[in-house]
C-alpha cells in the first residue's frame, strides 16, 4: 500500500516524467535519418573484359559497373545500410554489401563489381540489359527497402570503347584513349587456337627459340613475319568512328580476337598486333602494343631487354601490291617506336603482362575442333611450300601479278574501271552510286566500307573511303542531293569536334573537276599538336553536290587530288 505522501510523489514523478517526455519530441529530441543518394551508372559494358568488371584491383578499380553514392542528410544514425543488385538472365540477387552504421553528415561509396558469366562473351553485338539496385537501411526509427533500376548496354565481344570520359573531362589526346589497358584482355597466348598456330610456324620454320636474347627474338620474329606473308595472311584497313555514350564521346572499334585472325588470315593494324603480342608471350617474351594516332603496332622484349618493334601490317595483302621485307618492317617499326618514346607522336605503350596481372584478362574460349585447325593450317603451308613461299622476292613478284590480274578482270566486267590517260594504269575506279560518275584512286588503297556505314551516322554524304597501308593519305567520296558545300563542311567540323579535334578552312580555290567547273576547300585537320592538311573538291549543282576530298601530310595530295579530279569522268 502507498501513502498519499508516496502516491503524491509517485503521481509527481509520473507527471515529470511525461513532461520530459513531451519536451524532447517538442523542443529538440533527435529525428529519424534521412537516406540521399546518387546512383552513376555505365552506359555500358565492354564484354572482353568482363573480367575486369567483376575484380575491384583491375587497373585500380576504374571498371565499376555502377557507384553508389550515399549520404545522411537527417538527424539520426542511420544503420544497417545494405546495398544489393541483379542483372535479370545474367545475375541474381548479390549477397548485400552492408555498412553498419552511417552517421549524420556522413557520405559513404559503394562501388559495384559485377560477377559476370562467361556467356557474355558470346554477344556480337551491342544487347540492352538492366541493373537492380537495392537499399536496405534502418532509420533510427524504421526499417527501409527500396528498388531502382537502370539501363545499361553489353558491347558485342568484338568492341573496344577507347575512352569512357566525359567530353569537357578530355583535355589531350590521351585521354581520347583513357581504356586503352583493355587491349591486354584481346592477348590470348593462352588460347589453344594461338598455340596451335605458334606451333605450325615453329615446325614449319625449323623451329623457334626461346627468346632469351635480342638475336633470338630476331629469329623468332622472323619467322612469325615469313610465316605470315608466305602463308597469305592479310592487312585490311579500318578506322574506329566517336560514337556518343551518355556524357561522353568515344571512338569505338570493332577488334577480333587473335583467334579469329588465324582462321580468316587477315586482321585490322590492331588485330594483327595483338596477334604478334599473343605469340611473342607464347615464345617467352613480354608484349606491348603501341598506340598512335591512327594506327597500332607491336613491341617484343626479351628476356635480357633487348626491345624490337615491327610494322605488322608489312605483310601487305593481295589488293596492296606487295609486301615489305622483315627487315624493312622491323625499321619502319622501331622508327615508330622511337618517335613515341622521344615524344615526338602522341601515343599509349600498353605493357601487357602489367595490366593482364593487374586484372585485365582475356575471357574463356570458346572450344573449337583442333584437328579442323591443323588440317587448315596444313594446307596453308603446303600450299606456301608448293609455290616456294619461302622466297620474299617471288612473294613479291606473285602478289603484283594477282593484282594486276584481278585489275584487268575488273576493267573487263566493268568498263567504267579503266585505265586512264591521266592517272596511269595502276588505279582502280570507283562507280558513285545514283550518279552516272565514276572516280580513280590509288591500286595500292584499301577500301574500308564498315567505315564509312558508321561516318554516315555523322556525315550522311560520305559514299566511300580508302587509305593507303599506313594510314598516312586516306580519299572519301561524297555525293548527295539537296546539301551545300558548307553543309557538308559543318558536317566534318562537328565529327572532328566529337573526336577532340578541330579542322580549319582556307579560301576556295576554282577548279575543274571531269571538265565542270568546281571549287576545291583545302582544309588543315589538327588533333593534340599533330595536323594534317587536304582538300574538299566539291561539284555542286541545283540538284545537290558530288565531290572528294583527299588528305595527308604535307602537300602531296595537292598533287594527287589534282590528278584525281581531271581524271573523273561524268557520263558514259
Amino acid at each position: 500500500m502507498f501513502t498519499p505522501s508516496q502516491m503524491r510523489t509517485a503521481g509527481f514523478g509520473a507527471f515529470g516524467a511525461s513532461l520530459l517526455t513531451l519536451g524532447l519530441g517538442l523542443f529538440g529530441g533527435p529525428g529519424a535519418g534521412d537516406l540521399e543518394y546518387r546512383l552513376d551508372v555505365k552506359p555500358t559494358v565492354m564484354t572482353v573484359a568482363y573480367k575486369a568488371y567483376g575484380n575491384e584491383d583491375a587497373a585500380d578499380g576504374k571498371y565499376w559497373l555502377a557507384r553508389v553514392v550515399m549520404e545522411n542528410d537527417g538527424e539520426s544514425a542511420l544503420e544497417d545500410v545494405a546495398v544489393s543488385y541483379r542483372i535479370p538472365d545474367y545475375l541474381d540477387w548479390t549477397t548485400p554489401q552492408t555498412i553498419e552504421e552511417v552517421l549524420p553528415g556522413q557520405t559513404r561509396v559503394v562501388p559495384i563489381y559485377p560477377k559476370l558469366p562467361t556467356r557474355v562473351t558470346s554477344l556480337r553485338s551491342r544487347t540492352p540489359s538492366s541493373l537492380e539496385i537495392k537499399f536496405a537501411w534502418n532509420d533510427g526509427q524504421e526499417d527501409h527497402e527500396k528498388i531502382e533500376v537502370r539501363q545499361f548496354e553489353f558491347r558485342g565481344v568484338n568492341e573496344i570503347e577507347y575512352t569512357s570520359l566525359a567530353a569537357d573531362e578530355m583535355l589531350t589526346w590521351h585521354d581520347m584513349y583513357d581504356n586503352a589497358e583493355i587491349t591486354a584482355a584481346y592477348v590470348t597466348d593462352e588460347d589453344q587456337v594461338v598455340r596451335q598456330y605458334l606451333g605450325e610456324i615453329s615446325e614449319t620454320m625449323g623451329g623457334m627459340p626461346i627468346c632469351s636474347t635480342g638475336e633470338e627474338l630476331a629469329k623468332t620474329m622472323e619467322s612469325i613475319y615469313v610465316y605470315q606473308v608466305g602463308t597469305g595472311m592479310t592487312y585490311s584497313g579500318n578506322k574506329g568512328v566517336p560514337e556518343r555514350l551518355g556524357d561522353a564521346t568515344s571512338t569505338v572499334q570493332s577488334v577480333r580476337l587473335p583467334r579469329d585472325v588465324i582462321y580468316q588470315n587477315s586482321g585490322l593494324c590492331i588485330e594483327l598486333a595483338m596477334l604478334w603480342a599473343a605469340l611473342g608471350q607464347g615464345s617467352s617474351a613480354k608484349a606491348y602494343l603501341a598506340l598512335v594516332p591512327g594506327h597500332c603496332f607491336p613491341v617484343l622484349e626479351a628476356n635480357d631487354g633487348t626491345i624490337i618493334a615491327i610494322e605488322s601490317t608489312g605483310i601487305g595483302g593481295s589488293n596492296l601490291g606487295g609486301t615489305m621485307k622483315f627487315a624493312d618492317a622491323v625499321e619502319a617499326g622501331n622508327k615508330q617506336f622511337n618517335q613515341l618514346m622521344r615524344g615526338e607522336i602522341p601515343g599509349v605503350l600498353i605493357d601487357v603482362v602489367l595490366h593482364q596481372g593487374r586484372g585485365v584478362r582475356p575471357p574463356e574460349f570458346e572450344a573449337v575442333n583442333l584437328a579442323d585447325l591443323a588440317r587448315l593450317l596444313d594446307e596453308r603451308t603446303a600450299k606456301a611450300l608448293a609455290q616456294g613461299g619461302q622466297g620474299q622476292q617471288q612473294q613479291d613478284t606473285q602478289r603484283q601479278q594477282d593484282v594486276q590480274r584481278q585489275d584487268d578482270t575488273q576493267r573487263r566486267d566493268d568498263p567504267q574501271r579503266r585505265d586512264d590517260g591521266n592517272v596511269g594504269s595502276n588505279w582502280q575506279w570507283y562507280q558513285v552510286p545514283g550518279l552516272n560518275a565514276t572516280v580513280p584512286y590509288p591500286q595500292g588503297y584499301t577500301a574500308d566500307t564498315q567505315t564509312v556505314q558508321q561516318l554516315q551516322q555523322h556525315i550522311p554524304a560520305i559514299q566511300f573511303m580508302a587509305s593507303d597501308p599506313r594510314g598516312e593519305a586516306s580519299i572519301e567520296i561524297y555525293a548527295a542531293a539537296n546539301m551545300t558545300a558548307r553543309q557538308l563542311m559543318n558536317d566534318s567540323q562537328n565529327l572532328a569536334k566529337q573526336m577532340g579535334a578541330s579542322v580549319s578552312y582556307e579560301k576556295a580555290e576554282s577548279i575543274v573537276i571531269g571538265g565542270q567547273q568546281a571549287a576545291l576547300y583545302p582544309y588543315t585537320f589538327n588533333i593534340q599538336g599533330q595536323s594534317m592538311s587536304g582538300g574538299f573538291y566539291i561539284y555542286e549543282t541545283s540538284a545537290g553536290l558530288f565531290g572528294f576530298a583527299v588528305g595527308g601530310t604535307g602537300s602531296s595530295w595537292r598533287n594527287l587530288g589534282g590528278q584525281i579530279a581531271q581524271a573523273v569522268r561524268f557520263g558514259n
